[in-house]
């Protein structure tokens, strides 16, 4: 960090460098999400699992992030064994998640 004059000065400039990372942060966790995938081996609740942590970190990093996203990229993540769940699921009025 470069020489301030003041702690206004230190930390308006720590702020500017944090808020970068964490937008950052938050791109790459929506990407995540956005892109969730249940691996071959996975099973459903590792994965479910694995979808609401993404969701929570998005959250404390500030991204607004609601559970129909979520929801949305679980189920859209399942692959094709998974048809008959993925009706049943989007045929649901309120999904049950977190």
């Amino acid at each position: 960090m470069d020489e301030t004059t003041s702690a206004r000065s230190a930390w308006v400039a720590i702020a500017a460098q944090y808020r970068s990372t964490a937008l950052a942060r938050r791109v790459q966790l929506k990407r995540e999400l956005a892109t969730l995938q249940r691996g071959g081996s996975e099973s459903l609740l590792a994965y479910f699992d694995r979808g609401r942590r993404l969701a929570i970190d998005l959250k404390i990093c500030g991204g607004n992030n609601g559970s129909d996203c979520l929801y949305f990229s679980i189920i859209s993540g399942l692959p094709p064994s998974f048809k008959n769940t993925v009706q049943c699921l989007t045929l649901t009025e309120s999904p049950a998640l977190p």
